[in-house]
This record gives C-alpha cells, sequence and structure tokens, in this order.
C-alpha cells in the first residue's frame, strides 16, 4: 500500500550508505549492456514443520524464522550471478550491489508494479553511477512445497525464499541398504529472478527459480529417533543450502540472460 511504498522510498537514505561494491565497476560503453546485480533473498531461512490437519485446505504448517548473518548466502547468489554474466560476455564487468536495508527484504514484493519494478532513488543512482545499465534482481517467491522420491511427490504447503521443511512422521527406506528413518528433511530454493532496464524500470525478463532436495539420515541402519532438524549440525545446513542456491541459479540464469 502507499504507506508501504513511502517507507521504501524514505529508506532510500539508508540504502545509499549501504551499498558495498563487490566488483568493478565498468564503463558504459554506447549500445553495450553492464548489469549491476542485488539479492534480496539471503536475510534469513525458513524452517516449515508440517502439521496434520484434516477437513480443510488452509496451510497450517508453522513456520520459523532464522536470521542468517553476513551477507553469507546473498554474496554467494551474486558470486554466481556475476560469473555467469561474465561467461556470457567476456568484456563485462559486473557490479554487485550489497544492501543492508531490512525494509527491502520484509517488503519487497511491493518493488514490483505490473511490467515496472520501483526502484528506490538511491539505489537506481548507485548502480547507474556504477555504470549499469541494467540490474539482475534477485527477490524472494512464494511457490508449493513439493518434494520427489522415485516415482511420488510429497509436501504441504508453500514457502518462499530459501529454506528447510520438516516433515516428522513419514517413514522413509534406503532403498540399496534398506536402512530406515522416521521422516525426512527437506531443501528448498523459492526465488525470482528480474532483469531491469534501470532507464525505464521496465521488466525486461524474469524467471521463477524453483528447486528442491530432501536429506534423509539412514546412517545408523536402524529407524532413526532423532527428528530430521537434529540430523545436521548448523553449519552443515548452512552449506547444503547454499549449494543447492548456487546449484539453482547455474541452471536457470543463462537461459534468463538471452532471453533478455
Amino acid at each position: 500500500d502507499s504507506a508501504v511504498l513511502a517507507a521504501i522510498s524514505t529508506s532510500a537514505f539508508a540504502v545509499a550508505a549501504s551499498l558495498t561494491s563487490i566488483g568493478a565497476a565498468a564503463q558504459t560503453v554506447a549500445g553495450a549492456r553492464r548489469y549491476a546485480t542485488m539479492s534480496l533473498i539471503g536475510d534469513q531461512l525458513i524452517v516449515v514443520e508440517r502439521q496434520e490437519v484434516t477437513g480443510t485446505r488452509l496451510d497450517k504448517n508453522t513456520q520459523t524464522e532464522i536470521k542468517v548473518g553476513g551477507d553469507i548466502l546473498d554474496r554467494a547468489a551474486l558470486g554466481v550471478v556475476q560469473d555467469l554474466i561474465v561467461k556470457a560476455d567476456a568484456a563485462a564487468k559486473p557490479l554487485a550491489l550489497l544492501v543492508d536495508e531490512p525494509v527491502l527484504y520484509e517488503k519487497q514484493s511491493q518493488l514490483f508494479d505490473g511490467k515496472f519494478v520501483r526502484l528506490p532513488t538511491a539505489l537506481a543512482k548507485a548502480a547507474k553511477d556504477g555504470g549499469a545499465t541494467h540490474l539482475l534482481l534477485l527477490t524472494k517467491q512464494r511457490s508449493d512445497l513439493a518434494f520427489k522420491f522415485l516415482d511420488t511427490r510429497t509436501g504441504q504447503g508453500s514457502a518462499s525464499g530459501l529454506g528447510f521443511y520438516l516433515e516428522p512422521e513419514l517413514r522413509m527406506r534406503n532403498i540399496d541398504t534398506s536402512s530406515r528413518a522416521n521422516g525426512f528433511l527437506g531443501l528448498y530454493v523459492h526465488i525470482r529472478a528480474t532483469v531491469v532496464d534501470l532507464a525505464t524500470e521496465g521488466i525486461v525478463a524474469d524467471a521463477p527459480i524453483v528447486m528442491t532436495d530432501a536429506y534423509i539420515n539412514t546412517s545408523a541402519g536402524k529407524a532413526q529417533s532423532a527428528m530430521p532438524w537434529d540430523s545436521l549440525p548448523a553449519p552443515e545446513k548452512i552449506k547444503i543450502i547454499s549449494e543447492m542456491m548456487m546449484r539453482a541459479l547455474r541452471d536457470k540464469v543463462p537461459s534468463l540472460l538471452n532471453a533478455s
């Protein structure tokens, strides 16, 4: 609504102070496209735990937010995107923008206005001052939670961004070892990549980037009593979600660059 858009616009002064270049700015050559890149996907992970619900279509899953500090995930995402841009154009010197502005993460969906992305003035200026003609923007996108096992799928509800899905009850079996486990830990990447013309703020191309995977703890050879969430230490959780996010970007972004 107008109050939220006003808050985003007002926050532009803070954005200008917190932009950090982690790539070399390029001088704009007539007719050449130069990208700035920005990620609004890595501030937190959402842990979704399935809740048994009967007689309703409402999503009753519990969702827990886990804050991620240090720009770890956003830096990893931008590193991949920058590399893909350079592979598409060896002369490209993309400019990566890191934003330390919570309102842009929280209200990012309201940056989108039909076929346009309404960027805060200070952010657009920083990108243009760095020589960029276009922005490749990564944002969160809500998608259904669906995890594939052989010839079947399971999952309930929806979520956006990066995170995990806890299914504590479903009985799982490793077909190679016959080891069994109670439940699984699902991983999901539900994001959107958008190419924006900085001159008009028009959307040139965009695409959903959706990927899921599952971790099953059958290492002990018998049914595991531990909850799926406890089967991996915290650093390993960050590592596997980061690796899957980067794999998803490598899979989808090249075709988006070609389409734009």
